[in-house]
């Protein structure tokens, strides 16, 4: 009977590792889409910024 306990135990404790696992995966698999989506964010503004500087600087050459 003791042994049967353990055995029990032993696969109630690594249910609950697995889940914990599953639950770790999916927090880092959403971390990894919320940083895909700030790059993508990022880049977008660099190149914003980059038509907007390239915009000034082709109009101050025209008034010179």
């Amino acid at each position: 009977n003791t042994v049967t306990d353990i055995i029990k135990r032993n696969q109630t404790e690594i249910l609950q590792l697995k889940n914990s696992m599953n639950e770790i995966k999916n927090t880092i698999e959403s971390f990894n889409k919320i940083l895909d989506q700030a790059e993508e964010t990022f880049s977008q503004l660099e190149d914003r910024s980059f038509e907007i500087i390239t915009g000034r600087q082709e109009k101050k050459m025209k008034k010179e």
